[in-house]
């Protein structure tokens, strides 16, 4: 039988967040939170498990999740109130780093548009300068072709 992180959470006394910290300090996942991944110690005990709402077309969605074997349970041993503590400080340092990884990206993206903006309107403006210039010419060559010079 293979149970998500919530099922096991119950059966350990933990959290499905703490859990998942459990495994990643044990070595069968890696990542951060949301973005957990197995390591090769837990592609033996874990399976992707994938369902959907049943609806077609713009309403259809699905979703996937990891479920893990319930052997794991004694790889994984006694939760000790220490351990419980090490696991929830750990889980609290993870948190903070995919915060802060998230803020660094959202300025990035905030730069990238800015730059992007200031990249739009100095073409823009090269742009219109250049039908600008071309429109002077036109008139130039009609008025000398005009005036016949």
């Amino acid at each position: 039988m293979t149970l998500s992180a919530r099922r096991l959470g119950i059966i350990l006394g933990l959290s499905s967040q703490e859990v998942n910290v459990l495994l990643k300090m044990e070595g069968f996942q890696d990542g951060l939170p949301g973005e957990y991944y197995p390591t090769e110690k837990g592609k033996s005990y874990m399976v992707v498990k994938m369902d959907d709402n049943g609806q077609g077309g713009f309403a259809a969605r699905d979703w996937e999740w990891a479920e893990w074997d319930e052997s794991i349970i004694n790889e994984i041993g006694e939760i000790t109130l220490e351990r419980r503590k090490d696991i929830r400080a750990y889980a609290r340092e993870l948190r903070a780093e995919k915060k802060r990884i998230e803020e660094i990206n959202r300025r990035n993206y905030e730069q990238n548009e800015q730059k992007s903006e200031r990249h739009f309107e100095s073409d823009a403006d090269t742009e219109g300068s250049k039908k600008k210039s071309n429109r002077r010419s036109i008139i130039k060559a009609f008025l000398e072709h005009i005036l016949g010079r």
